[in-house]
């Protein structure tokens, strides 16, 4: 059978007929167009031209980038171009000079503003230079990726990903190899949830994908980003990925989910900056096959944030570029009482539209809600700011979406409080170190846990808060010190099995995972209820007990409490 018969064949079924209009021959049978509006991106942030292009290449765009506004100035008035984005502060020429002086000589190209200092002065002079949309950063892919297709008023000829079955169903013998592309995995609509900085976002094939919403202090500063691998079993508040921090040494993002890793972002390896320009998108860590996704999601939450305007334009302006940035918003009026406010998480206030109102009803509703969190967006006229903060305020800001302050605050705001660092002294008289912790749990079955070398010490670290959590249940605690600790051996984990119903064995091993993580591998051949071994990546020494950041040791001793319950 020829090529032409074949095509005309495989056409008559509709999902084929999808994949064959992504090849040029087929867009030359459908009619459907195959040239790629050109677009031009001018931006003096290399990360912003290739955020963009990324972006607009998966859209089907031809992307060209400048990072040098006088030549960016020179390709749009000598070339043709669908759509110019273009930023407003840079070196040499600022963006509302390059528009004035393109309008001379393409008075009808469209131009998109982006720019990380928005005001309503420079958007009303962009829109008096004919800008056709202006988009405050941080933007999402999905802000420029629409901006971009309706004002170019072109639609690429296939713009939804493939069902699974199209890949299962045509193979090589039916259509060109050129025509099938790879199914495309998308996100679910709405927030995502939190763990602290830790996000996760439903995708539509029933799987997660995971990242963080990370604060500005550290952006310059990473020397290396460490990540999970495809097939890695990840557990909530455990280590999912770690920042190697220049002097201050390691940041650690737990996994908001249990489960598998499926696909890792391995670029970030390279290009960490992602995670701040595109965080809830294109700076994912990793997704994953939840194991609890129903329970687990129970327990965290979205950001939720009410914010209190009375300018209705300015509000919505504010309101997405808070959702950018993670938020579930709901707009207010002055005139909101605390009965009007349910979960609120944290009251945000236009301090320029709301003026003094802005500042009773914030008096109204701290004298309700004493606990509630009030962050006031405040402008350049500080009139006001000692009244705010007489009331409580948690944070006054000055302009924070100029700088992206606004990321720092939101990051101190919805996290949870941080353990505090509990040690014992020591005494000369009793050794250090825990070989076996043994309880009886409410259940009444005993439980023993084994730990090789020096792993766990009874005053800091794991073994410190797991015995202080065992107490705190008022559990039945044995325990045994030993100034010489070893690797287990088989005899000693024989005779433990023959006393308890479930034995646990803990150890440390390199297993190429962030400090923190955890492999569990039961085993069944020694006593009636089998045992199970807890592997841990430890830190950088094996010669202290294992002891990670306040949050990673107090979840680990969680983990391993929930186990033996």
């Amino acid at each position: 059978m020829n090529t032409d018969m074949n095509t005309a064949r495989l056409s008559r079924n509709p999902m084929t007929r999808a994949v064959l209009r992504k090849s040029s021959r087929a867009a030359e049978i459908f009619g459907v167009s195959s040239t790629k509006p050109a677009i031009l991106v001018v931006d003096d942030e290399e990360v912003v031209c290739n955020s963009c292009d990324r972006i607009l290449r998966d859209d089907g765009f031809r992307v060209e980038t400048s990072t040098d506004v006088v030549r960016g100035l020179e390709m749009a008035e000598r070339s043709d171009y669908a759509v110019i984005l273009l930023d407003i502060r840079m070196e040499e020429m600022d963006g509302l000079e390059f528009l004035k002086r393109l309008r001379v000589k393409k008075p009808d190209v469209p131009v998109i503003i982006i720019t990380g200092y928005p005001s309503p002065e420079s958007k009303n002079v962009s829109m008096q230079r004919g800008a056709s949309d202006y988009i405050p950063k941080p933007f999402t892919p999905e802000e420029i990726s629409e901006s971009v297709r309706r004002v170019a008023r072109w639609e690429q000829p296939v713009d939804k990903p493939l069902p699974a079955e199209v890949m299962e169903k045509t193979d090589a013998g039916e259509a060109p190899a050129e025509a099938v592309r790879p199914v495309v995995w998308r996100l679910m609509p709405g927030p995502p949830h939190f763990q602290d900085e830790a996000w996760l976002r439903q995708c539509e094939d029933g799987q997660a994908c995971l990242g963080a919403f990370l604060p500005r202090m550290h952006r310059a500063q990473i020397d290396v980003v460490r990540l999970p691998r495809a097939g890695d079993v990840v557990h909530r508040g455990l280590p999912l990925a770690a920042l190697i921090i220049k002097g201050e040494g390691c940041w650690t993002i737990p996994s908001p989910l249990s489960g598998t890793v499926t696909e890792v972002h391995r670029a970030l390896a390279c290009h960490p900056e992602v995670l701040w320009r595109e965080p809830f998108r294109g700076g994912w860590i990793a997704r994953i096959r939840p194991d609890r996704l129903g329970e687990e999601l129970a327990v965290l939450g979205t950001r939720r944030v009410a914010l209190v305007g009375e300018d209705r334009e300015r509000a919505g302006e504010l309101k997405t570029r808070l959702v950018n940035l993670g938020c579930d918003v709901h707009i207010h009026g002055t005139a909101i009482e605390a009965r009007d406010l349910t979960d609120p998480g944290v009251l945000a206030v236009d301090a320029f539209s709301c003026g003094e109102d802005g500042v009773q009803a914030v008096g109204r509703i701290k004298a309700a809600l004493p606990e509630l969190k009030v962050i006031v967006l405040g402008d350049g006229d500080s009139r006001l700011e000692a009244f705010y903060r007489a009331r409580g305020v948690f944070y006054y800001a000055v302009e924070p979406f100029e700088d992206m302050e606004i990321a720092d605050i939101l990051f101190d705001a919805f996290r949870s409080p941080v353990p505090p660092v509990e040690e014992e002294s020591g005494t000369g008289f009793l050794p250090e170190f825990l070989s076996r912790v043994r309880m009886t749990n409410r259940r009444g079955r005993k439980v023993s846990l084994l730990a090789e070398k020096r792993l766990l010490s009874r005053i800091r670290g794991l073994g410190h808060r797991l015995v202080a959590k065992i107490l705190d249940r008022y559990c039945p605690l044995e325990t045994t010190l030993t100034a010489r600790p070893a690797d287990l051996d088989g005899a000693e984990i024989l005779r433990e099995a023959d006393e308890c119903d479930v034995l646990l064995e803990l150890r440390a091993r390199d297993i190429g995972r962030v400090p923190g993580s955890v492999t569990i591998e039961p085993r069944r051949e020694t006593g009636p209820g089998g045992s199970v071994t807890i592997t841990v990546q430890p830190g950088t020494s094996m010669d202290l007990p294992l002891a990670f950041d306040p949050r990673t040791t107090e979840t680990l001793a969680d983990f391993i409490l929930e186990m033996m319950m």
